[in-house]
């Protein structure tokens, strides 16, 4: 029986195992068996659906819930597409780059962005900056642990 007393609410540590998928089920992402997502509810430390979805769950209980794009990973932006030469990204002699890859590419402010890979050129690259998720309505099933 879920104690009533550990109520998930503003500043509490908790953490959750999940699952998030697709409307249609497809799974893009779960937590590991005994492994967790652990964070402080309404600091902005997990999108904001799931941190409202948390809000007001008690210990041990499970939830289901849709989060639409602009709760989620926000909606697709056309204007993040970037053109870049083609020299400056990656080269293996392994395996070349192709579209379709996702590739780290280090921002200004010295942390890396997964970026995709649309179109090839000859000396140019089409990027992808969106979050791979952005646009897409998510369904996440969770379980709640109250920590702190």
């Amino acid at each position: 029986m879920a104690d009533k007393n550990r109520a998930a609410k503003k500043g509490s540590t908790v953490q959750i195992s999940f699952m998030v998928m697709s409307e249609q089920g497809q799974v893009f992402e779960q937590s590991a068996k005994g492994h967790y997502l652990r964070f402080v509810v309404g600091e902005g430390q997990v999108v904001e659906g799931i941190d409202e979805a948390v809000a007001g769950m008690n210990e041990g209980e499970s939830k289901t819930v849709t989060i639409p794009p602009e709760k989620g990973f926000g909606k697709r932006d056309e204007r993040m597409m970037l053109r870049v030469p083609r020299s400056t990204l990656p080269v293996s002699t392994e395996r070349p780059v192709k579209p379709g890859d996702y590739l780290f590419l280090r921002r200004k402010d010295g942390k890396e962005q997964q970026v995709k890979v649309i179109e090839l050129r000859p000396d140019s690259a089409l990027l992808d900056l969106n979050h791979p998720l952005a646009g897409i309505t998510l369904k996440c099933q969770f379980r709640l642990e109250v920590v702190d």
